[in-house]
């Protein structure tokens, strides 16, 4: 089976998507406090509302997508076709959408192997985004 997706607008680069953030310390028991009753916090990459919102909208728009009752339990190739505002790295581009794909699909994105077709640099924002092509025929290197 071949299906196809299209994500409108810029993805969220991977890189961009996880600024460090203040965090909370928390243990099973509760929450942790300085020795003068403060509360405890750490530095660490916190996932930014810009990715949430966009791994949100990827993983609606594969769900309605996605044909009835398709579930890889093999490889499945993804054709990926950028289109994108601004150049950005490949997997950079990738990494967040797969995840809700993966997530929308009801699997593990392990089972995605990315074929990227020539990247699209340049276009207005009406234009950007990314067609995915979910195709389960791998053909004799998937077996």
């Amino acid at each position: 089976m071949r299906w196809d997706v299209w994500l409108p607008g810029q993805p969220v680069s991977w890189d961009a998507a996880y600024p460090i953030g203040r965090m909370p310390v928390n243990r099973k028991s509760g929450p942790v406090y300085n020795a003068d009753g403060s509360r405890k916090f750490i530095h660490r990459p916190v996932k930014s509302d810009d990715a949430k919102v966009y791994q949100e909208g990827v993983q609606i728009i594969v769900q309605t997508a996605k044909p009835s009752g398709w579930l890889p339990t093999e490889q499945v190739r993804v054709i990926v076709d950028l289109h994108l505002m601004e150049d950005i790295d490949c997997d950079n581009a990738t990494k967040l959408l797969f995840d809700a794909a993966a997530k929308a699909i009801g699997c593990n994105d392990k089972l995605f192997v990315p074929c990227y077709a020539p990247k699209v640099i340049g276009v207005p924002f009406s234009a950007a985004g990314v067609l995915l092509t979910f195709d389960e025929d791998l053909g004799a290197h998937g077996h």
